[in-house]
């Protein structure tokens, strides 16, 4: 995971920012973090329904390791920056408006994006610019990292599920 998000396809003149969030992506304990939105997706999707699915449905799937990821990854992110707790929902807003809208704009609009997130997160939500731009640059490659990495984490959360009784037999 580590190595798709240092690899994620961003234009050469926001890449610069990587240097910014190195720091985080290496504090960050990956494994554990992969775990509990693991855990968390595969025991929101299961339960979506009354009656046990047979296997986990990949959209609803996506749509809940992307909110369990974005929430414990960004939670890590305030407090590496020992942010207030007031902040830490306006960092989980930033993040998870950036991460749902870069893949809408095609590629060569990207850095103005990018630019233009990072100015919300100044004026808007009045958080530093240090902290924005690694709340916007991380999000963007993580959005961007995930699309190699879902059925990987598929797999991982029907393992999980069937160990977890949580799926039909049969």
């Amino acid at each position: 995971m580590l190595e798709k998000l240092r690899d994620a396809p961003l234009d050469e003149r926001i890449i610069t920012s990587i240097d910014l969030v190195m720091p985080i992506l290496l504090s960050v304990k990956w494994e554990r973090i992969i775990a509990k939105a693991v855990a968390s997706t595969v025991k929101s999707v299961t339960s979506i329904k009354l009656d046990k699915p047979r296997t986990l449905p990949p959209k609803q799937y996506r749509h809940w390791i992307n909110l369990h990821l974005i929430k414990h990854v960004f939670a890590h992110v305030s407090s590496y920056f020992s942010l207030p707790q007031g902040y830490r929902l306006l960092v989980h807003l930033l993040a998870k408006m950036t991460f749902y809208r870069i893949d809408e704009m095609p590629r060569e609009l990207w850095s103005d994006f990018i630019s233009l997130m990072i100015r919300l997160g100044k004026i808007k939500y009045r958080l530093p610019e240090e902290v924005a731009k690694v709340i916007v640059v991380l999000a963007a490659q993580l959005r961007l990292a995930l699309d190699e990495c879902y059925p990987t984490l598929l797999e991982i959360g029907e393992e999980m599920a069937e160990r977890m009784s949580l799926l039909k037999k049969g």
